[in-house]
C-alpha cells in the first residue's frame, strides 16, 4: 500500500490570499478591505474500529484564513439548505440515520451529487488540506516493546503531527507570521495526551468543538455554538480513511476522494516505523518492563 507521502504545490503568499478573499467580496459595506486577522485549522479523526483491528486511524482537516473560513461557511450552509439537511455527518450519512433517513439518501446519484457539491466548497475557500495517517498494526507492534500507551495513542500523534504541518505551511511555505488556531472535534480519547504533546512542540493549546447542532438543544447552540468546518474534516477523514481500505482490497479510488486529491494544496503523511521508532526515542518512552528491571 502506497504511503500517505502527498505534497502538492502552487502555493499562495499572505498577499495572494488576501487578494483573493478581496475578489471573492470580504470586505466591508463601507469598502474597507478586511485586513487578514489569522488561520484556523479544523482537524477531525476516523479510524477503523479498535487498535486491534485491521487498518488505522486518520486525523485531517484544513486550514485557512479566519476571512476566508466565513466566506465558506456560507458555501457550506447553502448546500446543506439546498439538500434539506441541517449538517453533514459522515456516520449518519453511511447508516442512513438522523439527518439521513429519507429514501432519496439511497438514491447513489443523489449522494455523489451531495458530496460533490460539499467538496466543491472545500476547494474554493481552503488554502490547504492536512491529514496523517498510522496504521494500527505499527501502534500495536511498539506498544508491545515500550509503554507507548500512557504517552500516545495514534489519534494523538496524527492530530500532533498535523498540527506540525500546518504550522510549517503557513510559516516557512506561506511565510506568514499571523496567528494560527488548532481546533479538533469534541470527544475523541487521548484529548489530555494531545495538549501535552502539542505544549512539547512550543505549539499553542488546541481547543475542542462541537462540529453540528443540536436540534434537542437550542439552548446549548447558542452559549456554544458548533463549529461547522469539522464537518468538512470530518467528510476528508474518512475519505482517506476509506481510500487506504480500498486500496487493500484492490478497489478504485472513488470520485470524491479525486476531488479532494485535486486541491491546490495536499500535505498527506502517514507514520512509517522508522517514524514511529524516531518518536519513541525523542519522547523517552521506556521500553516494557525497563523500569522494573532498574529497581531491582
Amino acid at each position: 500500500m502506497p504511503p500517505l507521502d502527498w505534497v502538492t504545490q502552487n502555493v499562495r503568499s499572505d498577499i495572494e490570499v488576501f487578494a483573493r478573499a478581496y475578489w471573492e467580496g470580504s470586505y466591508s459595506e463601507d469598502n474597507f478591505v478586511i485586513a487578514l486577522s489569522g488561520y484556523n485549522a479544523f482537524f477531525d479523526r476516523s479510524a477503523d474500529h479498535d487498535l486491534q483491528s485491521v487498518g488505522g486511524t486518520v486525523v485531517a482537516g484544513f486550514v485557512s484564513t479566519v476571512e476566508q473560513w466565513a466566506l465558506w461557511e456560507k458555501d457550506w450552509k447553502a448546500v446543506l439548505d439546498e439538500f434539506h439537511v441541517r449538517y453533514f455527518h459522515m456516520r449518519e450519512f453511511n447508516s442512513y440515520n438522523g439527518e439521513f433517513t429519507d429514501s432519496k439518501w439511497r438514491e447513489e446519484l443523489h449522494r455523489r451529487y451531495f458530496v460533490a457539491s460539499l467538496a466543491a466548497t472545500i476547494k474554493n475557500w481552503a488554502v490547504a488540506s492536512i491529514a496523517d495517517y498510522m496504521d494500527h498494526q505499527i501502534y500495536r507492534d511498539a506498544n508491545k516493546l515500550c509503554e507507548t500507551d500512557k504517552i500516545f495513542n495514534p489519534y494523538v500523534e496524527c492530530g500532533r503531527n498535523c498540527a506540525l504541518h500546518t504550522q510549517d505551511f503557513i510559516r516557512n511555505k506561506v511565510k506568514s507570521d499571523l496567528p494560527i488556531s488548532y481546533v479538533f472535534e469534541r470527544g475523541d480519547e487521548g484529548v489530555g495526551m494531545l495538549m501535552d504533546f502539542m505544549e512539547r512542540c512550543n505549539l499553542p493549546c488546541p481547543t475542542f468543538k462541537r462540529p453540528r447542532v443540536n436540534p434537542q438543544n437550542p439552548d446549548l447552540d447558542r452559549e456554544d455554538p458548533p463549529m461547522i468546518q469539522l464537518q468538512a474534516a470530518d467528510l476528508l477523514a474518512w475519505e482517506i480513511r476509506r481510500w487506504k481500505n480500498d486500496y487493500r482490497n484492490g478497489a478504485k479510488m472513488r470520485q470524491s476522494m479525486k476531488a479532494f486529491c485535486g486541491l491546490e494544496q495536499n500535505i498527506w503523511k502517514e507514520c512509517t516505523y522508522t517514524d514511529m521508532a524516531r518518536l519513541i526515542r525523542s519522547a523517552g518512552i521506556p521500553r516494557r518492563g525497563q523500569n522494573v528491571e532498574q529497581e531491582s
